[in-house]
């Protein structure tokens, strides 16, 4: 065990040492000034019965006239060598009259010593000094004989220090041995008490420490004294509760590890620096893995596909979730990446979904197949219909035959929708030309000037007349077209407005907004899915087809750019399609009505 060490024992063991180091001393000294002043005012005492005696035969040697400088001096040294104590007698002007240790004559004047000059105000004096005289230190007492209220003169004696510092050095050296014992007896106290809560704290440190390292098995006695007890007690509880806790964390850790396990989804986690953590057995059976066990290993060290490697890096960098479609080996896997910064971790789950994909084909190639073989035999009911109703003159008949013919032309309108979906699902490739936006629009508006006017609406386009994109004229008409069609047909009245600009990024900016009965905001989300329809009443009773959108996205997402809209029931929408610009010049505005 070090002395200077830095536990509770040791501290509290010098913390009480130096107590005692710092008091006893203060302590010690105090109390020597109080006996030393209370033994000089004992012999004051003392001197001043001396001189009380004294006085009354020193009083007719001053009286007597002439006064005997001769007669006193003797009185002095006989009464000095008598009692063992010095005595002066001195006149009122300060003049030494008489002294038991010096020859009077030779002797300065005493008018400015403390002590005579303190009697001859009050009447007595003392002091504790240095005489010159003698060179010794005397304790000095002095008082000042009077007849009828005239001064006589001064009786003054006093001791050599000689005689009174064996007595002080004596109690000194007492004091000293008796502060010594109670330092030492003071060391001892420290020292045991000290050992005796140290050990149980002592304890309960290593009972802690214990706890830190995982032992929560770890208990400690009840019999521990004083405080330390209730701290121990609940020691043992904390100890107790975290058993129990880290129990059930092992039984939900253990019960997650299995329920991750029999899970049909790959899942990997990953360090943030790229370290595989873990991977589950259907990770494994993806067959993406190149190396065999991964775990411990760098992500990039073991995926075949670097297209999931430059994925999870872009994740790692931008750390946002995000989900992406990617091919491998013949299957398709919706992929999944989720950092956790928190954590210091990522998962990622890898959804096998080449079974849907391969369904959804099916079922694309199914409505394509059955649209081209019903777009012939729809052509010639259509042919046939719209030569009867010119041809019918009976006005029934003809109410018929017009309901025939505008389900034939909604049923030929969705069989080109999805004969046009189908052809951008099968991703063909797309022409890429210049094509000037201001005049694409202008030429689109034209279509529905009539309509416009039919319903009473507003129809104003404000484009940049220089924009250019590369991207295919035919489906960046189809593109408008849908949009225009959609915004006069759900408008009943007010206005349409059609804009085109670049924006500051670089960026051409369509935006189409009508006053028309707006979009709830619960189906903006899904208003881009096929076939769904917002109003199905209204979408009936306007030739709708829920296509048209479906449509619209496909081909933005396939010139690079986005779709959003802000709608508001009532109000009307407000669709803005941003495409990769190539230029921009100048600015016309029309306003059809």
């Amino acid at each position: 065990m070090r002395l200077f060490g830095n536990s509770i024992f040791f501290r509290f063991f010098w913390s009480v040492l130096l107590i005692f180091l710092l008091l006893i001393p203060v302590a010690l000294f105090l109390i020597f000034r109080d006996i030393e002043g209370f033994y000089k005012s004992q012999l004051i005492k003392h001197l001043e019965s001396l001189t009380r005696s004294l006085s009354g035969q020193l009083t007719p040697l001053l009286t007597n006239k002439p006064t005997s400088p001769e007669a006193i001096d003797r009185f002095a040294k006989l009464y000095g060598r008598r009692l063992g104590i010095r005595i002066t007698v001195i006149d009122p002007a300060g003049k030494v009259l008489g002294d038991s240790e010096e020859d009077p004559q030779k002797m300065e004047n005493h008018a400015g010593r403390p002590e005579v000059r303190q009697a001859m105000k009050t009447g007595h004096g003392s002091s504790f000094r240095f005489s010159t005289t003698v060179e010794h230190t005397l304790l000095y007492y002095a008082i000042r004989l009077d007849d009828g209220g005239n001064p006589l003169g001064i009786l003054r004696v006093s001791l050599f220090a000689d005689q009174i510092r064996p007595v002080l050095n004596r109690l000194k050296h007492r004091m000293l041995i008796t502060g010594s014992l109670i330092i030492l007896l003071a060391s001892l106290f420290a020292l045991i008490y000290g050992r005796s809560f140290h050990s149980p704290i002592n304890s309960v440190a290593k009972a802690l420490e214990k706890l830190a390292s995982g032992n929560f098995s770890v208990r400690l006695p009840s019999d521990m004294p004083g405080e330390v007890s209730t701290i121990a007690r609940h020691v043992n509880e904390t100890a107790q509760r975290l058993e129990a806790l880290f129990r059930e964390l092992a039984a939900e850790r253990e019960e997650l590890k299995s329920i991750v396990e029999s899970l049909n989804v790959g899942i990997m986690v990953i360090e943030l620096e790229g370290r595989i953590l873990m991977v589950n057995k259907s990770f494994h059976r993806t067959g993406l893995i190149q190396n065999g066990d991964c775990e411990g290993k760098y992500y990039w060290e073991c995926f075949r596909e670097g297209r999931i490697n430059e994925f999870i890096l872009e994740v790692r960098q931008k750390l946002v979730e995000a989900t992406r479609e990617i091919s491998s080996q013949g299957r398709t896997y919706l992929v999944t990446v989720t950092p956790i910064p928190r954590r210091n971790k990522i998962i990622i789950a890898f959804h096998d979904i080449s079974k849907l994909k391969e369904t959804e084909r099916i079922k694309r190639d199914l409505v394509a197949n059955i649209s081209h073989e019903i777009k012939t035999p729809l052509t010639a009911i259509k042919g046939y219909v719209e030569t009867l109703l010119e041809e019918e003159q009976d006005d029934m008949k003809k109410k018929h035959l017009s309901v025939v013919h505008r389900h034939v032309n909604r049923l030929s309108r969705i069989t080109e929708d999805l004969i046009t979906l189908h052809a951008l699902d099968m991703k063909e490739p797309f022409q890429e030309i210049p094509v000037n936006l201001g005049e694409l629009v202008n030429r689109v508006t034209e279509l529905y000037i009539a309509q416009a006017q039919k319903k009473g609406l507003t129809l104003s386009v404000n484009v940049a007349s220089d924009v250019q994109i590369m991207a295919d004229p035919l489906k960046m008409e189809e593109l408008l077209i849908n949009l225009i069609d959609n915004a006069v047909r759900y408008t009943r009245e007010g206005e349409v407005k059609i804009s085109v600009y670049e924006a500051d990024g670089g960026e051409a900016v369509i935006s189409i907004s009508d006053t028309g009965i707006g979009i709830p905001a619960e189906h903006i989300p899904r208003i881009f899915e096929r076939f769904y329809v917002v109003d199905k009443s209204r979408s009936r009773e306007s030739g709708g087809t829920g296509l048209g959108l479906a449509i619209v996205k496909h081909i933005v997402e396939r010139l690079g750019g986005t779709i959003s809209v802000e709608s508001k029931p009532g109000k009307g929408s407000t669709f803005t399609v941003r495409l990769p610009a190539s230029g921009y010049i100048a600015k016309s505005e029309r306003v059809y009505i």
